[in-house]
């Protein structure tokens, strides 16, 4: 996938080891920008970009990329979008007979939300987390899920004014004052 404003957001896809690479399906809209790809299997995957006309774009394939069909979410905040952060704001969630759930993370001035479907994009719900979200640069930048019911979504934004970097994780949190260096 590339990224870009209207139809430099592209899907591509290789049959050759990566020696050839043919356009599969590009951004219909002219003000669409393409934030995360991913496929439950070798034919059932979906594209998460950008509002348009006020609502997140999500477009599934069931053909292996060869169609790809335009799905509604919930009504998009102002301002509100996804992060193109190396392709992990969408999280894909699957089983052998079907079963097909999908979550992407949103941020930006007033919304940091988790949007949901149990219906291979079809169907979204959304929820709201309690992620900073009071810049364009804020909210939620990456998200998974073990299985169905466990996930983490995580986000947040460089603080100029306090220059502090703060990460937290399974073995607790860590601090950098330049980004570089980290103390626990």
């Amino acid at each position: 996938m590339s990224s870009g404003s209207g139809d430099k957001s592209r899907i591509y896809r290789t049959t050759d080891g990566s020696a050839h690479w043919a356009v599969l399906f590009t951004n219909p809209d002219a003000k669409g920008f393409f934030d995360g790809i991913a496929f439950w299997d070798a034919r059932r995957g979906i594209v998460v970009g950008d509002p348009v006309e006020g609502h997140i774009t999500v477009f599934t394939t069931s053909d292996a990329g060869e169609h790809w069909i335009r799905r509604q979410t919930p009504p998009a905040i102002a301002n509100e979008g996804a992060f193109a952060a190396s392709n992990s704001a969408l999280a894909l969630w699957g089983t052998p007979s079907g079963r097909s759930e999908a979550w992407f993370g949103a941020g930006g001035p007033g919304a940091a939300r988790v949007f949901h479907s149990k219906h291979g994009g079809v169907t979204w719900t959304v929820a709201w987390t309690p992620l900073r979200n009071d810049t364009a640069s804020a909210g939620i930048f990456s998200i998974a899920f073990r299985d169905a019911k466990h996930g983490t979504a995580v986000g947040g934004v460089y603080l100029p004014a306090r220059q502090m970097w703060i990460a937290t994780g399974t073995s607790g949190a860590d601090s950098s004052a330049d980004g570089a260096t980290w103390r626990q």
